[in-house]
């Protein structure tokens, strides 16, 4: 009998579980810079695409981690040197996990804010340089291997589709250089847009 009553009870637990899990692949577009506090530099915007997957556990309230494959970096122009510019590109692995809830609850759709620390591991990282070299300017050894980060934004689910708008705010420092004069900063931080288009697949 008691066996027959945990069996109950574990398919039961499963069921509510499973009721409330979201699982399925992402893909999106991302427009990242890495920010300094250096007068003399000017950092652009790379847009690049990103791809991975989510887990979703909860309803109205829901905890959302995922694994993302991202490419990110920037376009540092020097106000000294006219004409150099350098191309850092910078191919990460990120895990955010996301705290989130409904706004909005209807049968087919819904509205959702959400917001989360996201950590960031660099398996590749890259810079070219471009109308001049010098030892002064940063190479692919003077940005760190990780760094945190804290995202918020909004989301919407249509059906088995979900798409979130989010924006990242870097709070490491991923310099490990040091300032010279042609790059008069010791701090850079990763700053990051990202538009994400989800299929739940259960």
């Amino acid at each position: 009998m008691k066996k027959i009553v945990l069996s109950v009870a574990l398919l039961l637990a499963t069921s509510f579980v499973m009721a409330q899990l979201s699982f399925g692949p992402k893909i999106g577009y991302t427009a990242s810079k890495l920010s300094t506090n250096a007068d003399d530099v000017k950092e652009e915007f790379k847009n690049t695409l990103h791809f991975g997957a989510f887990l979703r556990l909860g309803t109205k309230t829901y905890l959302q981690p995922e694994l993302m494959f991202m490419t990110k970096g920037t376009t540092l122009n020097y106000s000294l040197r006219d004409g150099v510019e350098q191309d850092v590109k910078l191919n990460t692995i990120d895990i955010p996990v996301l705290l989130g809830f409904k706004l909005i609850d209807l049968k087919l759709a819904n509205i959702r804010a959400m917001g989360g620390p996201v950590a960031s591991f660099v398996v590749d990282k890259s810079i070219e340089t471009t109308g001049g070299l010098s030892d002064e300017l940063p190479d692919k050894d003077s940005f760190k291997d990780s760094s945190w980060g804290l995202q918020a934004g909004v989301g919407a689910d249509v059906l088995s589709f979900t798409l979130d708008i989010r924006y990242e705010f870097g709070l490491s420092n991923m310099f490990e250089g040091e300032a010279t004069n042609e790059f008069n900063t010791d701090d850079i931080k990763n700053n990051t847009f990202l538009v994400t288009l989800g299929w739940k697949i259960f």
